[in-house]
């Protein structure tokens, strides 16, 4: 165990309560002891969420200019011009900088995934009477995004998902009953992803880049297979060159405001910013504040060019240790200023806003970007505890910032430390909702089923809400699908048809009207003899749709590599180099989908109450 015994408290800084296990100034109005954060809270609540149209109109742009050239390089030369031309800032007060196309509390838009739903709410529908996900839209805004419409109609991801859909898989869906709801990733980009943050602190981007040259430099184009990885490497190169002259951008920023800037304490945090920035642009970081400013901005290039939901930012306190204790061993900063960059870090998450379509707001609602879940705790590689100080530190981030993002998550087995526990619940008293606690023995069996070996199982971060996932080495489709698992148990006692089957459905005149069921004929409830016969009608109507719920998961899937591959995220997860092949298509070391099933103890006691009100006590007919 790497930790100060000694530090149970928030560094120091203000009286520490032991009963609670969080700093006083957790229960008090503003929640930080640092003034820089209690500020910076105060004026992003004063913001109101909005959507941006920069990102939109870049991407358009860049796929006009590039229309002929094969999918992947238009991709790469996409998000290039975005990081190229988008408007960048730099906010009062803060440490960290970057943002994800938009300004703070705005979300960008990404046309390629999918558009009509835009227009049509920007053309019937006020933004600002929406029920869930509110955004407020300027005019200006509304009025780029609707002359966009044209160009994107029949090219979106969205669109080329429901037309190679049959009935057969489009019936179920969101689209038609909703047995199984779709909206996720027809709408939107994967995500459910962590990169391999630690591969890109060892290389730093020069290093990525050098890597993408060698492996060039070993094909053969007389080889189609060595083509296509031409293509791939093409793209991921035209995708760092782009991404070194973003940070740039900021370092250039940065010291342009250093030189306006009156307070010198504020002037030196700029110039700093600058140089931290530059270097990062290429190098290695060398200190921890070089290195949380590449983690913020390496992530935010992700979520430019994914869309994704759920991109994780991993175990934090095994990812910088290392930084945090070079940099205190020499003495160049305190556990009081590292405490501040995180807390920053903390705020700079909580700024990203995504935008989701309504059927996705009704399953995942709330403006916030979601998912966007971090680790601390828990075991290492060999099974031995963790826990280290910035694990503590973490925990006092929440506790002073109070904000819904990050997801945050605390592994915990038999060995944690009896004081981490203490603060981890003790944080939980606060009311936040956070951390949530992921149990290591559990969890790391549940990864090696999925395949991973016991040293990447044992390294999981938990992905989104709990899902478990190998960083820097998974691509794994969680939440693929809602599958409905009541609607499939209302089919099955129904003779395959919904309870309120009438003319009055949509699906009535290709469905009940025509003499049809939505599912199989399994029989109803009310000509079964045993209980067995509803159990065996179940089964057969859920093989049914399972079949076509991993139909359209396997849709979606080819659809996202023909039209959106990701050549930056396929930079930082293994093997995609190597292999010369695109995240989106395989290239990392461990490829898993999932669907969440829906509605379990609902089927369990419906099932539950057939069986002894229909079959044993006889008090209802079938």
């Amino acid at each position: 165990m790497a930790m100060d015994q000694e530090y149970l408290g928030p560094c120091g800084v203000e009286p520490y309560d032991k009963e609670w296990g969080v700093g006083v100034s957790g229960l008090v109005e503003n929640p930080s002891p640092y003034p820089r954060i209690n500020k910076m809270l105060e004026w992003f609540n004063s913001l109101e969420p909005s959507a941006d149209h920069e990102r939109a109109c870049l991407v358009t742009e860049a796929y006009q200019k590039h229309s002929s050239k094969p999918q992947i390089i238009k991709c790469a030369e996409a998000l290039a011009h975005v990081l190229k031309n988008v408007t960048i800032r730099i906010y009062p007060y803060e440490l960290i900088v970057g943002e994800i196309a938009a300004p703070a509390k705005s979300a960008p838009v990404f046309p390629e995934f999918s558009y009509n739903w835009i227009v049509d709410e920007i053309q019937n529908a006020p933004w600002e009477k929406r029920k869930h996900d509110r955004h407020v839209l300027s005019e200006e805004t509304k009025k780029k995004l609707l002359e966009l419409g044209d160009f994107w109609r029949g090219k979106t991801v969205e669109e080329q998902i429901k037309a190679t859909c049959t009935e057969e898989e489009l019936k179920g869906s969101q689209l038609g009953k909703g047995v199984y709801f779709s909206d996720l990733y027809m709408y939107g980009g994967v995500g459910h992803v962590c990169a391999n943050y630690e591969k890109l602190f060892q290389l730093g981007y020069g290093g990525l880049k050098k890597q993408v040259e060698e492996k060039m430099a070993t094909l053969n184009p007389a080889l189609p297979e060595d083509l296509k990885k031409r293509e791939f490497y093409q793209a991921q190169l035209i995708v760092l060159e782009a991404v070194i002259y973003f940070i740039r951008r900021y370092a250039q920023l940065a010291r342009e405001m250093a030189a306006e800037e009156k307070d010198i304490t504020r002037k030196n945090e700029l110039l700093q910013i600058a140089e931290n920035c530059e270097w990062v642009s290429e190098n290695p970081p060398r200190t921890f504040w070089e290195a949380i400013q590449l983690y913020h901005l390496a992530t935010n290039i992700i979520l430019i060019e994914s869309n994704g939901h759920s991109v994780t930012y991993g175990r934090f306190d095994q990812l910088f240790y290392p930084f945090y204790k070079r940099d205190m061993e020499k003495g160049t900063v305190t556990k009081d200023f590292i405490q501040e960059l995180i807390e920053c870090f903390f705020l700079k998450m909580n700024q990203l806003l995504k935008l989701r379509d309504y059927g996705n707001t009704v399953v995942a609602g709330g403006t916030m970007m979601g998912g966007t879940a971090l680790d601390v705790g828990g075991i290492d590689e060999q099974g031995n505890d963790a826990t280290n100080d910035l694990s503590f530190m973490v925990l006092d981030a929440h506790a002073h910032t109070r904000i819904p993002n990050p997801w945050m998550a605390v592994r915990l087995h038999a060995n944690s430390p009896r004081e981490f526990k203490v603060k981890v619940f003790n944080v939980i008293r606060i009311g936040t909702g956070e951390p949530k606690i992921l149990n290591d023995e559990v969890y790391v069996k549940a990864a090696m089923n999925y395949g991973l070996s016991l040293e990447d199982a044992r390294n999981y971060v938990g992905i989104g809400c709990v899902e478990p996932n190998a960083p820097g080495k998974q691509y794994g489709w969680h939440d693929a699908d809602y599958f409905n698992m009541v609607k499939v148990l209302e089919l099955a006692i129904n003779d395959g048809r919904c309870l309120g089957c009438s003319d009055q459905c949509h699906r009535w005149p290709v469905c009940g009207g025509v003499g049809k069921r939505l599912g199989l004929r399994t029989g109803s409830l009310e000509d079964f003899k045993s209980f067995d016969e509803v159990l065996e009608a179940y089964d057969k109507q859920m093989k049914y749709w399972c079949d076509r719920v991993i139909s359209m998961v396997n849709i979606m899937d080819l659809t996202h590599q023909r039209l959106k591959p990701l050549p930056y995220l396929s930079l930082l997860i293994d093997d995609c180099i190597e292999k010369g092949i695109d995240v989106s298509a395989g290239g990392a070391r461990y490829n898993t989908s999932g669907v969440q099933g829906v509605g379990t103890g609902t089927v369990a006691d419906s099932l539950a109450a057939i069986k002894l009100l229909v079959f044993e006590e006889k008090k209802v007919d079938g």
